[in-house]
């Protein structure tokens, strides 16, 4: 096995950007973890809240101590000292919410997915390019410390070639009511997107072959999913969901020079560790997340980032652009139609 050394994190600097106005569009249970994370461990400033009940927003607002509340999105999309919002409305509500911010003129940080059906995220990219806004996709795990260790082995090309690629994420959530909606609910647009994203981001091109297998709920979504796909480099990933069962929730790269293991779970602030390539595979270097921010709190690295995309000039993530986002709809859509899942819309032909 090659030997190197993990490198440590770039961290951002949450007081070196610039602090951006922010209005939420949808005060539901993420954007409630979002605040709370964004307040208590970056610069940024939640300025206002929209929702479709005025009583909620008002609560919301007084809860965080925000200053204007809306009983709708269009107020809060004409609120001129708002720079930036923050998209955490339904999923299926993603692509009319983001195309109406996009319209008033406001940089979005929408949350994942930024739309279940990749034709759908392109309309997004396009007019957010004509509109030169930036709109970046919450896909939170891409902006913590132990992601960006993984970014430079792969930039670096210490993996060497990339030869596998595992990651799961399974929960019992299966009373949730809004995942038994067929018009974006499921394991797959709801939890299977963690384990796609992690994938995507050291195979970055689209696969060449999509097989999956599945179940499904009464209702009609899919309540578990199993991946398995091929990349033209030689490549391969699994990946497995259920939202019935818990899973260990791991993620693990391996290539020609070096493994490397996600602690679980994967998507939070964990840790990395090198491991050997032996039969009975130990650790040869290992980072550990001491930053003090645990847990959901890792949502607040995403608005850090944003920021500091906005600073640069930036009109998309590098490290997760929206063409990124389409190509995982793209591969979940191709996944899911397999065993029968289509959304509203949806050609069977």
């Amino acid at each position: 096995m090659k030997s190197i050394k993990l490198p440590a994190p770039r961290i951002i600097d949450p007081q070196g950007v610039t602090s951006l106005r922010w209005g939420v569009m949808g005060p539901g249970g993420i954007a409630h973890v979002w605040v709370e994370g964004v307040l208590a461990h970056t610069g940024q400033r939640i300025d206002a809240v929209g929702s479709t009940d005025a009583e909620r927003a008002r609560a919301f607002a007084e809860k965080f101590n925000i200053s204007r509340s809306y009983g709708n999105y269009e107020d809060l999309l004409a609120d001129s000292e708002i720079d930036a919002i923050y998209v955490s409305t339904r999923q299926q509500a993603h692509r009319d919410n983001v195309l109406a911010a996009i319209a008033a003129g406001k940089h979005v940080l929408v949350e994942k997915p930024v739309a279940t059906r990749p034709d759908h995220v392109h309309e997004i990219e396009r007019a957010a390019q004509a509109a030169g806004v930036l709109v970046m996709e919450a896909m939170w795990t891409t902006y913590l410390p132990q992601s960006d260790i993984i970014r430079q082995l792969v930039a670096n090309g210490e993996f060497g070639d990339i030869r596998y690629v595992q990651a799961d994420f399974g929960q019992d959530l299966r009373d949730v009511a809004r995942l038994h909606d067929i018009d974006g609910g499921g394991a797959a647009h709801d939890l299977g997107i963690y384990p796609m994203a992690f994938v995507s981001s050291v195979l970055t091109d689209a696969p060449t072959s999509v097989e999956a297998a599945g179940e499904l709920a009464p209702s009609g979504v899919d309540i578990e999913i199993a991946m398995r796909l091929t990349y033209a480099n030689g490549g391969r990933a699994y990946t497995s969901t259920s939202i019935r069962a818990f899973t260990e929730t791991t993620a693990w790269i391996d290539g020609t020079n070096i493994s490397v293991r996600v602690g679980s779970p994967f998507f939070i602030p964990s840790s990395v560790r090198l491991m050997n390539r032996d039969f009975n595979p130990t650790v040869q270097d290992e980072w550990s997340d001491t930053t003090g921010v645990i847990a959901h709190a890792g949502l607040s690295y995403q608005a850090t980032a944003f920021a500091s995309f906005l600073d640069q000039g930036l009109t998309e993530s590098p490290w997760r652009p929206l063409s990124a986002s389409a190509r995982d709809a793209a591969t979940l859509q191709t996944a899911r139609q397999q065993f029968g899942v289509y959304l509203l819309g949806e050609s069977r032909e």
